[in-house]
């Protein structure tokens, strides 16, 4: 990158001065003249020129500090230079940039601080002064060329802590003040991540994507290759020719109307004709299961398929750590006396509602449940390689039910409490009809007055498969009272 640099210049040193009036005799037009006076050291601090030819590493003292020179100003920026020349003040400056030599070479440097002043120095009043709006676009415009060029083509490994510290250096070499631009801290930035990882942010950056690519400068990163990409239903096609455009299409026969994204892959790869593929992927749905239940979901991806709900309800009590029973709702029960501790045999359902009932294991109903939507979500990926895999079944028959154009799953069929859970046991047969309430809210059996029993008395009688001792709900959580 070619730099500015003009002759005869020494930021800071008393011996230029010599050397610099016999160069200015020699090239400054008529109507410029030098300095009259000897510049004092202070003198050169405030008015040192933008540039120095000197190879030695010459540093500024500012505000205490040692200020680097720099070598990054363009052709466009040294002839902004020239077009500002006029309007400075300071005789110096108009001196080395109107003094009719080359401004471009390989080992200019200068000064930040002396660059920004001499831009806000030369401001054009009767132009639109530049916004900090415009500042970021020129300085987020530099950065995406070095990231481009160091960091994509070249594989330069940078932190991001440096790529802010050039963005600051090229917003305040444009002319704005570094301390405008704001920085994150850890928490602001955790909840930038959560807004990128946002459905509303997926959708757009997806549609974004698909409008780029059909850029022809990406011509060279697609290096003669093909590209496919999917949004929306929709696939395209970019093709790279030989002008050195993208041809974009939408190929028919890659038209695909799949739920979920994954399921696209074993379609795609059903209509290549590459042999090679490589798949990659962040994240991939895998069931770990071995022994007794390796074959237990083998023909679940059928229409006609069928699971054994004993071997799952046994399979989802080892899930929960209760490998010595096969039914979930004794699974179920067990799990609820672990959290809730000693039961008052008085009030044996205090303390339940500080339990979070989805850390239960599903009852045998709710089970059935989600058999159904596992089976039809299998269909889907057992025929993922066809255009419309839902084979023309109807979601509603396997666990889910319509609400509007959404689909809800459906936890369980019947009622949510059996129609007794505790009775008396040395009583159960005489009492039952006296213990039980018509009442569908009435599930627990208190009866002091009819039946003389103590309170150890009381037992639970497991429920049959037909009797669930209680449901998930939609929620995170629910009381059960």
């Amino acid at each position: 990158m070619e730099v500015c640099r003009v002759p005869g210049s020494g930021c800071g040193h008393r011996t230029y001065e010599k050397r610099l009036e016999k160069w200015i005799a020699e090239r400054i037009d008529q109507d410029t003249s030098p300095p009259q006076d000897p510049i004092s050291q202070n003198d050169q601090t405030k008015e040192a020129s933008s540039f120095s030819i000197s190879n030695q590493e010459v540093r500024k003292k500012k505000k205490g500090k040692e200020e680097s020179l720099f070598a990054i100003a363009t052709k466009e920026g040294c002839d902004t230079l020239v077009q500002r020349a006029h309007l400075s003040k300071n005789n110096h400056f108009r001196s080395l940039i109107l003094g009719g030599v080359d401004l471009i070479a390989k080992e200019g440097e200068y000064h930040g601080s002396c660059r920004v002043q001499f831009m806000h120095e030369t401001e054009r009043h009767d132009h639109k002064v530049a916004t900090s709006h415009d500042l970021h676009k020129i300085a987020f415009s530099s950065l995406s060329t070095f990231v481009q060029m160091e960091i994509i083509q070249n594989g330069k490994v940078l932190f991001m802590s440096s790529l802010l510290e050039l963005y600051k250096a090229e917003y305040s070499g444009s002319g704005g003040d570094s301390k405008e631009v704001v920085t994150y801290n850890s928490q602001n930035l955790s909840r930038k991540f959560q807004l990128l990882s946002s459905s509303s942010f997926k959708n757009e950056l997806g549609k974004f994507l698909l409008r780029e690519w059909q850029k022809d400068h990406y011509w060279s990163l697609l290096n003669g290759k093909t590209l496919y990409a999917s949004h929306g239903g929709v696939c395209y096609k970019y093709t790279p020719n030989e002008h050195q455009q993208i041809h974009v299409s939408s190929p028919a026969h890659l038209q695909a109307n799949h739920e979920e994204a994954d399921t696209l892959i074993a379609f795609y790869l059903e209509n290549i004709t590459s042999n090679a593929v490589i798949i990659r992927a962040s994240d991939t749905d895998v069931l770990d299961a071995a022994g007794r239940y390796l074959y237990l979901f083998t023909c679940i991806g059928e229409v006609d398929g069928d699971v054994n709900i004993e071997v799952a309800s046994e399979f989802v009590c080892k899930m929960y750590s209760q490998p010595k029973v096969r039914s979930v709702d004794e699974a179920r029960y067990n799990k609820l006396m672990q959290m809730t501790g000693k039961i008052d045999q008085d009030k044996p359902l205090t303390n339940i509602k500080r339990i979070d009932c989805a850390l239960l294991p599903p009852s045998r109903r709710a089970l059935d449940k989600k058999l159904q939507r596992a089976q039809y979500v299998s269909i889907l990926w057992n025929h993922a390689n066809l255009a419309c895999p839902d084979q023309g079944l109807s979601n509603t028959d396997y666990g889910w039910s319509a609400n509007g154009n959404l689909l809800q799953p459906v936890w369980f069929d019947g009622p949510a409490l059996p129609d007794a859970l505790f009775t008396d046991r040395d009583n159960n047969k005489d009492d039952s009809n006296d213990a039980c309430s018509d009442s569908d809210e009435t599930t627990i059996v208190e009866s002091t007055e009819d039946v003389d029993s103590d309170a150890d008395d009381h037992i639970y009688h497991e429920p049959s498969d037909d009797e669930a001792w209680s449901e998930d709900s939609d929620t995170d959580s629910q009381d059960v009272e």
